[in-house]
């Protein structure tokens, strides 16, 4: 794209404003607006994605609200493809249906209608993800259809927009139809030629063609402006290339211990959705991409390594990771074969032994990096600070004070003022936990599958303690608060006698008694 720009402003003296305007256009294709070709409306989108109508299907239909028709935005001509229309009474489950007897033409027409029933994350529930990924998993597994690029395509294009479901969605899909999905995949990106619009926002499918003896492959995909797939930050080199880690988002090196000359294909997963694991359950809105290395022979591969950089959020710090791939026997991730390591540069590597075809995946525990305000820290501080000053005035007073009103009442006072000034004095000290926990990675060593990519810390004694205390103190000033109120009853109902003799023993022994 720079090339382009540069030969077509070459010899020409232009203002900042018009570069601006040339650069951020050429990635795009421009809104489309209702013509004498096409009566839908586009909005601006990026090159090789597509687009959808601005019309919706009417009130009375099946799929009232649903978008009419999309377009693809066509990388070469800069503006969008015939529209695929959507018959507005057409359903997932009759898709699904009449797929498998369909013509190659009626194929087609199905592949774009499932996508752009699949457009909305909204409205995508646990039976229409398994219908679109049993619909897709057909279109893809057909050999004479594949050859059908566009039908390949709609096909990705649909797989990508499921992947941006809800979580909660997937704990309710037919996992066999999932599964099988992404072992069509596999197959996919072996027999695929290099295309870039099989690079959606939410996954892409790349391929090697085996033409010359290699020893390695190296796919790197690089961080952009968000977190979705493009052509232009996907590149695959046969030779370790030379690139900043810092602009490296994912990285994975496949190397071969002989020469190689066979197809190598790779698939993007943007998330773990199609990967529902038993031993791992995330608690956290974190996001773990998957790829899928996969070898039409397994002679000669040595090691797959892969590499990703971890979440920038200044709100989550690594404290631990995992080397994984998926089992599809166990229908989980496992670690078998694989090994990790921290680089230098902070990214997170894996290598894993001579496997022919699997889905790799880095799975990343974190810590939690509570800010607290430093304002409400000093106004907490200082009003417990000013209530242990009260409290011990007020015990104070009382004990002076005490022959003026008799023993029972100053009793009970004292012991209120003392049980809170405790808790106050145990809220200030013991807030802060006084175990440390060190921000930063800290490898246990032993490559184990997290059970969340929440790192829980288990507690070395004083949390416990402290929260006993707390706890304690707080129900003394419940109980002594409740002996006082008895005691002003005894005092009204027996106001010449006074308080009986035995209650200041009883007092005590309740007050502190029932504590416990």
């Amino acid at each position: 794209m720079i090339c382009r720009l540069n030969n077509l402003v070459k010899g020409l003296k232009i203002t900042n404003s018009l570069v601006f305007f040339l650069f951020f256009t050429e990635n795009f294709c421009p809104e489309q607006k209702p013509s004498h070709t096409s009566k839908f409306t586009f909005p601006k989108t990026v090159l090789g994605q597509f687009a959808f109508s601005v019309e919706r299907c009417p009130p009375e239909t099946t799929n009232a609200g649903m978008h009419q028709a999309s377009a693809l935005c066509n990388i070469a001509t800069h503006s969008f493809d015939s529209p695929n229309i959507l018959n507005c009474s057409l359903t997932l489950d009759a898709i699904n249906a009449w797929i498998s007897g369909a013509t190659p033409e009626q194929k087609q027409n199905l592949a774009s209608s499932t996508q752009i029933l699949t457009s909305i994350p909204e409205r995508l529930t646990p039976h229409n993800i398994t219908n679109a990924a049993q619909i897709t998993n057909i279109l893809l597994s057909d050999q004479q259809t594949t050859q059908t690029t566009d039908i390949a395509i709609s096909a990705v294009a649909t797989i990508s927009q499921l992947l941006n479901a809800s979580h909660e969605m997937y704990s309710s899909v037919d996992h066999t139809a999932i599964s099988e999905l992404t072992q069509t995949l596999q197959k996919l990106s072996l027999r695929e030629k290099p295309n870039p619009l099989l690079v959606q926002p939410k996954m892409a499918v790349q391929s090697l063609k085996g033409q010359m003896p290699i020893r390695q492959v190296q796919l790197t995909s690089f961080k952009g402006l968000n977190d979705n797939f493009l052509p232009d930050r996907i590149k695959l080199h046969i030779t370790e290339a030379e690139v900043s880690k810092h602009i490296v988002d994912l990285q994975m090196n496949v190397t071969f211990s002989e020469d190689f000359d066979k197809d190598i294909g790779f698939v993007l997963y943007d998330n773990d959705q199609f990967f529902q694991s038993k031993s791992f359950q995330p608690s956290l809105d974190t996001k773990r991409r998957v790829i899928s290395a996969n070898l039409q022979e397994n002679s000669g591969i040595d090691q797959v390594q892969f590499a990703v950089t971890p979440s920038a959020d200044s709100t989550m710090s690594l404290n631990d990771f995992a080397c994984v791939f998926w089992s599809y026997d166990k229908q989980d991730w496992i670690t078998d074969g694989c090994t990790k390591n921290m680089s230098p540069s902070g990214h997170v590597v894996c290598s894993c032994k001579k496997l022919k075809n699997a889905n790799f995946a880095i799975l990343m525990a974190f810590d939690i990096n509570y800010q607290y305000s430093e304002a409400l820290h000093w106004i907490s501080i200082t009003g417990c600070a000013l209530s242990v000053v009260g409290l011990s005035v007020t015990a104070l007073y009382q004990i002076i004070t005490r022959k003026s009103r008799g023993g029972t009442p100053t009793l009970l006072v004292v012991n209120i003022c003392l049980s809170m000034t405790v808790f106050y004095l145990l809220f200030i000290f013991g807030i802060n936990n006084p175990v440390q926990h060190v921000n930063g990675a800290k490898m246990s060593g032993e490559n184990i599958v997290p059970e969340s990519d929440h790192h829980k810390y288990s507690d070395q004694g004083p949390c416990t303690a402290f929260t006993a205390l707390l706890q304690y103190f707080l129900l003394l000033t419940f109980t002594w608060n409740t002996l006082y109120g008895i005691n002003v009853f005894l005092l009204f109902k027996n106001s010449v006698s006074g308080t009986p003799p035995w209650f200041p023993q009883v007092a005590m022994a309740v007050g502190w008694g029932r504590g416990h």
